[in-house]
């Protein structure tokens, strides 16, 4: 008789035992629970901020960027426009103009040599006619389309044309400027002077290097 009660009595025996177990384990819950949420909460900020920093560090890279650019422009702009002025007091001088003469081919290359003696960082130094007949009357492919354009653009606006830069000997870069020689109030000829591009590609580099250091 009493081994057929013993069965019944092992399940209600078992029973209490996990009673106990998950009391114990709802306790533990209860203390842990809030732990594992504040841990989560704390490295979901920690992304967060992460995010951020993200944010502000390509912000901050994209203001330098931006200042760098407006500051090469600036600076730049500033030395061509230096470099025009050199150019044009030493074409006006009185030595160039006096080489110069009635701006035949003699006075042509007199001219462009003299600009080269008071200028030794000219590399090429070319003088032109008044009437640009090598525009009009010569084959532009051969000529240069570039050159032309600066050619006329000197002459239309009886001023510096603006500044290009384009290959030359030894696939060198050169800074090339294009300026009106003017006597009496007339223009007498045009001069193309073509100075290195490092001039200007050197402001490049040391603008960029001064961005970086601020990124």
């Amino acid at each position: 008789m009493a081994e057929a009660n013993q069965p019944a009595g092992a399940p209600r025996r078992a029973n209490s035992r996990f009673a106990a177990i998950m009391t114990v384990v709802l306790g533990r819950l209860k203390t842990l629970l809030p732990l594992a949420i504040a841990t989560i909460l704390m490295l979901l900020g920690f992304f967060l901020i992460w995010q951020c920093s993200l944010v502000y560090s390509e912000s901050d890279s994209f203001e330098a960027a931006q200042a760098a650019r407006k500051r090469a422009v600036s600076d730049i702009g500033a030395k061509i426009q230096q470099l025009n002025q050199q150019a044009t007091e030493i074409v006006q001088s009185p030595v160039v103009l006096d080489a110069l003469g009635s701006a035949d081919p003699q006075g042509l290359a007199a001219a462009a040599e003299a600009v080269k003696a008071q200028w030794p960082e000219v590399v090429e130094s070319t003088f032109y006619t008044a009437e640009l007949p090598e525009v009009r009357g010569q084959d532009l492919k051969t000529f240069g389309y570039w050159r032309a354009q600066m050619l006329m653009q000197a002459q239309m606006g009886m001023a510096p044309a603006p500044a290009q830069v384009h290959g030359g000997p030894g696939n060198q870069q050169l800074l090339v400027l294009v300026q009106p020689v003017v006597s009496a109030g007339k223009p007498v000829a045009y001069a193309s002077l073509s100075l290195p591009s490092r001039v200007i590609i050197d402001i490049l580099g040391r603008v960029t290097q001064i961005g970086r250091a601020h990124v």
